[in-house]
């Protein structure tokens, strides 16, 4: 019966290292597979810190350029403004204003 025994304890013994070992190898390979996991979030989450800065880059150029806008806005709707093009673009002499022309 001793040999038996023995011969049952062995098997235990393999079948409990061949377990252990089992259990090593899952555990390896769910580490290698949360390490890939890691790094391409990583990558994406760089990806995604970029695109904000370039959208806060936009978005500081556009801010910018709204207050030009209205600043131009406010200057085009003065009367020296509006004199002033009627004078170069139209042609328009101002009132206070006396037009000699030369006789051919």
């Amino acid at each position: 019966m001793a040999g038996k025994t023995k011969k049952k304890r062995k098997k235990i013994v393999i079948r409990n290292r061949l377990s252990v070992i089992g259990i090593l190898t899952v555990a390896l390979i769910l580490n290698v597979i949360m390490l890939a996991q890691t790094r391409k979030e990583q990558q994406i989450n760089r990806g995604y810190q970029e695109t904000e800065q370039e959208l806060e880059a936009m978005s500081e150029r556009e801010s910018e350029r709204a207050e030009e806008i209205e600043e131009l806005r406010e200057k085009i709707t003065t009367d020296e403004y509006i004199e002033k093009i009627a004078i170069e673009k139209l042609g328009l002499v101002p009132k206070d204003e006396i037009i000699f022309e030369e006789e051919n």
